[in-house]
């Protein structure tokens, strides 16, 4: 079998290579992407996704999902004021403040 030819970020070359984001409205990435902008493991955004938290599609066949980089940055944006101001409860993300 041969092998995939990959970017340097780990996605398929051919996410690259097709302009979703004027078909869609959104700028389209995968799963490891999407994982280290809410600074999360991937398995956490397979869940949510399937949660229905986050939106997500299989515009390339079914084993390779994609997700909207604006709302993953704004969700994020979201979690990091309400770690700030304290509301938001949990262990805080690896690297951060501790207290």
């Amino acid at each position: 079998m041969a092998k995939k030819k990959r970017t340097p970020a780990g996605q398929p070359a051919k996410l690259l290579a097709m302009d979703m984001t004027t078909e869609t409205q959104r700028e389209l990435i995968g799963t490891t992407e999407a994982a280290k902008i809410l600074g999360v493991r991937v398995g956490y955004i397979r869940q949510l996704a399937r949660d229905g938290d986050i939106w997500s599609d299989h515009r390339f066949g079914q084993r390779c999902p994609v997700y909207d980089a604006i709302e993953l940055r704004q969700l994020a944006e979201q979690k990091q004021a309400e770690r700030a101001s304290g509301t938001r409860g949990g262990r805080p993300p690896s690297g951060g403040p501790v207290g």
